[in-house]
């Protein structure tokens, strides 16, 4: 590994190393927008494919109420963000209505994920484990911003070449890791104020 990474600091020069955490990083950004447009052209195609399957001659009732019922909810997911049937687009749709602002599409996207339904109700799991989820995805990023900092440290009082490639790497991904987890608990914390705004609403 040593004589690997020396070699290859060699053959880029001496600041080899954070030039390449630099474009190993924006080649990572690179890939997910590419990996993003490709969801959503395959998401237009999708919808133009069951249009024409409509326009056929001889398609039955019951196929084109499943033919546009799929087209429906791949409007709604392209437009909103949110997968749903119609019974959950109802329900959204409605509850975007009555908040009369309170609410945006945004936020119940992004709450989406832990949103369940009851009876026509927007309900949120609250069970034990859920909660201790929740409370870790909270702290632990500020424990892992804290070994950052550690590491960030280290890094600048023992100046090791052949390391730093990986040390850089290990700081990203802690720092990466950190948003998600946290992104996590704010994300539930979304949805717990979406299950209260629409009871308040019944």
């Amino acid at each position: 590994m040593s004589n690997w990474a020396t070699t290859l600091g060699s053959f880029f020069g001496e600041n080899s190393w954070q030039f390449l955490a630099i474009a190993f990083v924006f080649g990572l950004i690179a890939v997910l927008k590419n990996l993003t447009e490709l969801i959503w052209n395959q998401q237009d195609r999708k919808i133009s494919h069951l249009k024409k399957a409509l326009d056929i001659e001889g398609v039955s009732d019951e196929v084109k109420y499943v033919l546009i019922e799929d087209i429906n909810r791949s409007l709604f997911m392209k437009v909103t963000g949110v997968a749903g049937d119609k019974y959950i687009r109802e329900i959204y749709t409605e509850l975007l209505r009555r908040s009369e602002g309170t609410l945006t599409i945004n936020q119940l996207r992004r709450a989406s994920w832990y949103l369940e339904f009851e009876d026509k109700r927007i309900v949120v799991p609250k069970t034990y484990m859920r909660r201790i989820g929740y409370q870790f995805d909270k702290w632990y990023p500020l424990f892992m911003c804290f070994t950052v900092i550690i590491q960030v440290i280290t890094m600048a009082v023992i100046y090791t070449p052949e390391l730093l490639f990986a040390q850089l790497l290990l700081v990203i991904g802690s720092l990466i890791l950190a948003l998600i987890l946290y992104r996590q608990a704010v994300i539930y914390e979304l949805a717990l104020d979406v299950e209260k705004i629409s009871k308040d609403l019944q």
